[in-house]
Formats: C-alpha cells, structure tokens, sequence
C-alpha cells in the first residue's frame, strides 16, 4: 500500500468512490467503502463457484450430475460494485498495491474457514504474452501476500498457460469453457502435491476447473481453489 509520506505528498484516491484517502485511513480504500464489501467468506459450488452453505455442488450443478477436479471450494465476497471496482483498477488500473487490500480479503476467508489439507498456495497462470501487457500477474501478488498468513509456500512452474486465451470477463458463460479448455499444463512436479489455486474472480468456475484438471492429470492427489470473489 501506499505509505504514510506519500498520502501526505501525493494525493490517493479510493479505487470504488474516487474520494481522497486521509493519512489517518486504514488501508488504500476509503471507510466508507469499506463498510460496503461484500464479504461472504463462504463455500462455493465445487463445479461453478457459486457460494453454497457446506462443501459440495450447488443445486443447480447438483441436478445436472456435473463432475469436478476441484476438491474443496472458498469465496471471500460477492463481485460487488465495490469490490469489481478494486479488481479492476488492480488488474488493469496498474494500481498493484491494491493486492494488500484484496489479499486482506482472501486472508479473512481464510482464517474464518480454515481450509486444511494444502501444502501449497498455486497462483493461476497468466499466458506470458498478457503478463507483459499487464505487467505482473494478479494471482501471484496474491498468492505472495495471503503466504505469509498461511504459513504456506507459493508454488511457481508447476502449472502454466500454454495457450493464450480471450479474456473471460468479454464472454458469455457458456463460452467460458471452451475458451480455456485445454490452456493449461503441470508438469510431473505436481505428481504427490495437495495445492490450493488463487485466483481474483470465479464466475463459472471455467478456468479454475481446467487449472484442477491439468495438475490431477500429472498427478496431484488434492486440489483446492480460493477466490477473492464469485461473479453474480
């Protein structure tokens, strides 16, 4: 986050309202946004993400007998105005201290749940080609910060993105899948490994299930996935 001297040098905006933030703020959105996150800290469908009140598939995905890779489910918020408005400006807005923000969230599900059973934090890939554009990659600032929390290691190399995909946010739901169908692959380093994939938003649970899919192809025995927020 930005520190004390340059909120006093610099003026900082809130990412959701636009307000500037006063030195004696927590954090880099203002209070009163704050107070507005969608924080659910809540199961999600082990297929689609979707929150769900214990561990298992929601109804819907339940009568369509859908199967998954993804062993255990977790969903921080609802993708709010709010929080929609922080991921954006953190993924796109080149506002990368905002992870400290979001990876609070994650923190939180975290230690409301208590999520057992991972030896290690696996941030979702990004195809080389879109990390230069960006920058950086969301999911490992994540993965880095929500590390020291949980006491557990970032994996890095055991899983990438070979094939660049279209944006999942510019497609419908139905074309989320076949969209990342086949984008990813684990090497034999995830062979005997229990890992937890981090990610930003789960709105069909498309690309987190192909992640699942490629590291128990090579082997994993558990895999989790945790995510700031679910898309409505």
């Amino acid at each position: 986050m930005p520190g004390r001297i340059v909120k006093l040098l610099l003026p900082v905006s809130c990412p959701c309202c636009g307000s500037e933030i006063r030195v004696s703020d927590k954090g880099d959105i203002c209070p009163g946004c704050r107070m507005n996150l969608e924080v659910i800290n809540s199961y999600g469908c082990l297929y689609c993400g979707r929150p769900v009140r214990g561990p298992g598939l929601c109804g819907r995905c339940g009568q369509l007998e859908v199967t998954s890779n993804i062993d255990a489910f977790y969903i921080a918020c609802i993708y709010g105005l709010n929080v929609k408005k922080i991921i954006i400006n953190f993924k796109y807005g080149r506002r990368r201290y905002l992870a400290g923000e979001l990876s609070e969230i994650l923190a939180g599900c975290w230690e409301e749940l208590q999520p057992r059973g991972f030896d290690f934090l696996l941030p979702v890939p990004l195809h080389k080609t879109r990390q230069r554009e960006r920058g950086y990659n969301q999911s490992l600032e994540l993965a880095r910060r929500l590390s020291g929390v949980t006491g557990l290691p970032v994996s890095r190399g055991v899983l990438t993105r070979e094939r660049k995909t279209m944006a999942q946010v510019s497609l419908g739901r139905r074309s989320r899948s076949g969209n990342v169908s086949g984008a990813f692959r684990a090497s034999r380093r995830a062979s005997g490994g229990r890992f937890i994939l981090i990610d930003d938003v789960a709105t069909t649970g498309s690309t987190l299930r192909e992640c699942a899919a490629a590291l128990k192809k090579s082997g994993a025995l558990r895999v989790g996935a945790l995510a700031v927020a679910h898309g409505r």
